[in-house]
């Protein structure tokens, strides 16, 4: 059983009139983000954010959360229809990949930020590498889920294998640096 309730918001004339103008403020952003995306011809919604959010702001004096919702609004308006769009291949990965270099970006802003070090390690094999002994092999994933070292007998998930991979690839890399650090300033 679904039930549906309306509601109808009863608003003093004063935010009546505060609501149109944060409604009307919210347009005039959006035409601001639009005009400026075109310009500068910049589509994509990270890259826009770090272009017009902090003047958007200012100009509009507008709240953050109403600035963030103007420009997805606009970054939705510039997607591609890619049921209707074949791109070619250098083209579809560098589409798919760029969701993993905002993520990258974010991940080395907030650390640098927080005062955190940020340490990026190969993720090449890490899959296929037995975190036990150190062997490397395709056969040692039998599947998405299940990781198994033929001559030592090392069993476990895959993804748990991988992330023990990485995490001494990641204290390798650390000890190295700051060991490079050490010897620099002494």
């Amino acid at each position: 059983m679904q039930l549906t309730v309306t509601v109808k918001l009863n608003t003093t004339p004063e935010a009546h009139a505060a609501l149109v103008k944060t409604m009307q403020a919210c347009n005039a952003a959006c035409d601001r983000i639009r005009q400026s995306a075109w310009d500068s011809q910049t589509f994509r919604q990270y890259d826009r954010h770090k272009l017009v959010y902090h003047p958007v702001k200012a100009e509009t004096g507008l709240a953050a959360g109403h600035v963030v919702c103007a420009i997805a609004r606009v970054a939705n308006a510039y997607k591609l229809d890619t049921d209707t769009l074949r791109l070619n291949r250098a083209v579809r990965t560098e589409l798919n990949a760029w969701a993993f270099l905002q993520l990258k970006m974010f991940l080395h802003y907030k650390a640098k930020r927080a005062g955190v070090t940020l340490i990026e390690v190969d993720l090449r094999y890490s899959s296929q590498i037995c975190s036990a002994c150190g062997h490397c092999e395709r056969a040692n994933r039998k599947s998405l889920e299940h990781f198994e070292r033929q001559c030592c007998g090392f069993q476990a998930h895959a993804d748990f294998n991988t992330s023990l991979n990485l995490k001494a690839r990641g204290e390798l890399s650390a000890a190295l640096m700051f060991r490079q650090e050490a010897l620099a300033s002494s």
